[in-house]
Protein backbone atom coordinates (compact mmCIF):
# COMPACT_ATOMS: atom_id res chain seq x y z
CA UNK A 1 0.00 0.00 0.00
CA UNK A 2 1.33 3.41 -0.94
CA UNK A 3 1.27 6.20 1.56
CA UNK A 4 1.56 9.84 0.70
CA UNK A 5 3.57 12.36 2.67
CA UNK A 6 3.12 16.09 2.41
CA UNK A 7 6.45 17.71 1.51
CA UNK A 8 5.59 20.92 3.37
CA UNK A 9 4.01 19.86 6.66
CA UNK A 10 5.44 16.26 6.72
CA UNK A 11 2.13 14.78 7.81
CA UNK A 12 1.76 11.10 6.90
CA UNK A 13 -1.53 9.52 5.92
CA UNK A 14 -2.88 6.44 4.20
CA UNK A 15 -5.06 6.55 1.13
CA UNK A 16 -8.19 5.85 3.16
CA UNK A 17 -8.08 9.42 4.51
CA UNK A 18 -6.74 11.14 1.42
CA UNK A 19 -9.72 13.49 0.88
CA UNK A 20 -9.09 15.53 4.04
CA UNK A 21 -5.36 15.29 3.46
CA UNK A 22 -5.55 16.63 -0.09
CA UNK A 23 -7.60 19.65 1.00
CA UNK A 24 -4.76 20.87 3.25
CA UNK A 25 -1.60 20.04 1.35
CA UNK A 26 -0.21 20.60 -2.15
CA UNK A 27 3.10 18.74 -2.66
CA UNK A 28 3.35 15.02 -1.92
CA UNK A 29 5.75 12.11 -2.11
CA UNK A 30 4.78 8.46 -2.46
CA UNK A 31 6.41 5.84 -0.28
CA UNK A 32 8.61 4.86 -3.25
CA UNK A 33 10.06 8.37 -3.50
CA UNK A 34 8.19 9.69 -6.55
CA UNK A 35 6.27 12.91 -6.08
CA UNK A 36 3.33 14.89 -7.42
CA UNK A 37 1.58 18.19 -6.96
CA UNK A 38 -2.14 18.55 -6.18
CA UNK A 39 -3.58 21.69 -7.77
CA UNK A 40 -7.25 22.64 -7.85
CA UNK A 41 -8.53 19.07 -7.81
CA UNK A 42 -5.95 17.77 -10.28
CA UNK A 43 -2.85 15.73 -9.71
CA UNK A 44 -0.30 17.68 -11.75
CA UNK A 45 2.07 15.69 -13.95
CA UNK A 46 5.74 15.82 -13.02
CA UNK A 47 7.69 15.49 -16.28
CA UNK A 48 11.43 14.86 -16.33
CA UNK A 49 12.73 16.12 -19.70
CA UNK A 50 16.13 14.52 -19.02
CA UNK A 51 14.67 11.06 -18.49
CA UNK A 52 15.27 8.26 -20.98
CA UNK A 53 11.53 7.55 -20.75
CA UNK A 54 9.65 9.46 -23.46
CA UNK A 55 7.38 12.24 -22.18
CA UNK A 56 4.20 10.59 -23.45
CA UNK A 57 5.10 7.40 -21.54
CA UNK A 58 5.74 9.43 -18.37
CA UNK A 59 2.23 10.86 -18.71
CA UNK A 60 0.75 7.39 -19.24
CA UNK A 61 2.60 6.00 -16.20
CA UNK A 62 1.44 8.86 -14.01
CA UNK A 63 -2.21 8.59 -15.08
CA UNK A 64 -2.04 4.86 -14.32
CA UNK A 65 -0.56 5.54 -10.88
CA UNK A 66 -3.14 8.26 -10.10
CA UNK A 67 -5.94 5.83 -11.03
CA UNK A 68 -4.45 2.95 -8.99
CA UNK A 69 -3.97 5.10 -5.90
CA UNK A 70 -7.41 6.69 -6.13
CA UNK A 71 -6.28 10.22 -6.96
CA UNK A 72 -8.21 9.95 -10.20
CA UNK A 73 -11.57 8.35 -9.50
CA UNK A 74 -13.94 6.76 -12.04
CA UNK A 75 -15.71 9.55 -13.89
CA UNK A 76 -13.14 12.06 -12.75
CA UNK A 77 -11.79 14.52 -15.27
CA UNK A 78 -8.10 14.52 -16.08
CA UNK A 79 -6.24 17.73 -16.93
CA UNK A 80 -6.91 19.09 -20.40
CA UNK A 81 -4.32 18.81 -23.16
CA UNK A 82 -4.01 22.58 -23.17
CA UNK A 83 -3.47 22.93 -19.41
CA UNK A 84 -0.83 20.17 -19.33
CA UNK A 85 0.86 21.71 -22.34
CA UNK A 86 0.99 25.16 -20.76
CA UNK A 87 1.96 23.97 -17.27
CA UNK A 88 4.79 21.70 -18.41
CA UNK A 89 5.83 23.35 -21.70
CA UNK A 90 5.08 20.17 -23.64
CA UNK A 91 3.92 19.97 -27.24
CA UNK A 92 0.13 19.33 -27.22
CA UNK A 93 0.61 16.49 -29.74
CA UNK A 94 2.75 14.62 -27.21
CA UNK A 95 0.00 14.86 -24.60
CA UNK A 96 -2.61 13.89 -27.15
CA UNK A 97 -0.53 10.83 -28.03
CA UNK A 98 -0.55 9.75 -24.36
CA UNK A 99 -4.27 10.42 -23.97
CA UNK A 100 -5.07 8.58 -27.22
CA UNK A 101 -3.11 5.55 -26.00
CA UNK A 102 -4.95 5.60 -22.66
CA UNK A 103 -8.26 5.97 -24.52
CA UNK A 104 -7.52 3.01 -26.80
CA UNK A 105 -6.76 0.88 -23.73
CA UNK A 106 -10.10 1.83 -22.18
CA UNK A 107 -8.65 3.69 -19.19
CA UNK A 108 -9.97 7.13 -20.14
CA UNK A 109 -12.60 8.36 -22.56
CA UNK A 110 -12.97 11.55 -24.50
CA UNK A 111 -16.19 13.53 -24.24
CA UNK A 112 -16.25 16.04 -27.12
CA UNK A 113 -16.38 19.60 -25.86
CA UNK A 114 -15.90 18.52 -22.23
CA UNK A 115 -12.51 16.77 -21.95
CA UNK A 116 -11.12 13.41 -20.88
CA UNK A 117 -12.57 11.33 -18.05
CA UNK A 118 -11.49 8.19 -16.21
CA UNK A 119 -13.49 5.12 -17.25
CA UNK A 120 -15.58 3.34 -14.63
CA UNK A 121 -13.50 0.15 -14.73
CA UNK A 122 -10.05 1.72 -15.23
CA UNK A 123 -8.73 0.77 -11.80
CA UNK A 124 -9.91 -2.83 -12.18
CA UNK A 125 -8.25 -3.07 -15.62
CA UNK A 126 -4.95 -1.85 -14.19
CA UNK A 127 -5.18 -4.25 -11.24
CA UNK A 128 -5.81 -7.16 -13.61
CA UNK A 129 -2.88 -6.05 -15.77
CA UNK A 130 -0.68 -5.99 -12.65
CA UNK A 131 -1.81 -9.48 -11.62
CA UNK A 132 -1.05 -10.83 -15.09
CA UNK A 133 2.59 -9.68 -14.88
Amino acid sequence: LYYMRCMTCTTHTYLATQKAFLQKCVYFTYSDGTYFEWNGGYAVFQIDPMSRTPVYEQIIQQVERFVLTGLLLPGGQIPSVRSVSMTNSINPRTILKAYTDLDSRGLIQSVPGKGYFVCADAQEQLLQKGRAK
